[in-house]
């Protein structure tokens, strides 16, 4: 949560009481920054990968192809999904391939979403915290991308509700610029700025280093 926020955070939202979500695989963060500095923290342990479980159970796929159809086809608002646009989904075990409407995938992420952003809501009615968080909340992780999610969040949260983007890092390849690599990023921005050098090992690489080290690591990936 920490890490994300460093990335996808402004210093004035971090002033006037604003909270990063990074919904991970198995875990989804919590951080609430006021006056600047963090405040409260939790980790539940849920995230997008019980969507991919979700949507490869309910379309009988294999999980790799639900993790595909939930990144190109999710969505969080099947009142708001098309009838008429479908998907080719694969079946287990090398079966045919039969067709689905958008507007059921949505309905099988939907009230998982709903569950992840309503414990979110448990944990910040419970962290004492008594602001108005007027920088409201920051979505990150991968499943901050899925369609109609913000509405979502609003609706439950009633607060503003944006996507979190990496920033401040230059030089990195332009898909390193989305809400799944927040952490990352966030790390990096962080290792950055700590400078130090360990005095055990004359050798040992600088935190600015290994910054550059990493950096060149994704400009290589991508």
């Amino acid at each position: 949560g920490y890490a994300s926020g460093e990335a996808v955070l402004y210093a004035a939202e971090k002033e006037l009481g604003v909270v990063v979500v990074d919904i991970g695989g198995g875990t989804t963060d919590i951080a609430l920054f006021d006056q600047g500095t963090l405040w409260y923290t939790a980790v539940l342990p849920i995230g997008g990968d019980y969507i991919t479980s979700d949507l490869a159970v309910g379309l009988r796929t294999p999980l790799t192809q639900a993790e595909i159809i939930k990144k190109e086809h999710g969505g969080t608002l099947p009142a708001l999904t098309s009838d008429n646009e479908f998907v080719d989904v694969p079946s287990v075990g090398g079966r045919d391939t039969f067709r689905v409407s958008k507007k059921m995938i949505a309905s099988i992420i939907e009230p998982r979403v709903q569950e992840i952003i309503g414990l979110v809501k448990n944990k910040l009615d419970s962290s004492g915290y008594t602001g108005m968080l007027p920088g409201g909340v920051v979505l990150t992780g991968g499943t901050a991308l899925t369609q109609g999610i913000v509405e979502l969040a609003v609706d439950l949260l009633e607060k503003p509700v944006r996507v979190g983007y990496p920033d401040g890092i230059s030089g990195l390849a332009d898909v390193v610029d989305s809400p799944e690599y927040a952490t990352g990023v966030g790390l990096l921005m962080y290792g950055s700025r700590r400078q130090y050098v360990t005095e055990e090992h004359e050798d040992a690489l600088s935190v600015k280093a290994l910054f550059s080290k990493v950096k060149q690591w994704f400009q290589d990936l991508f």
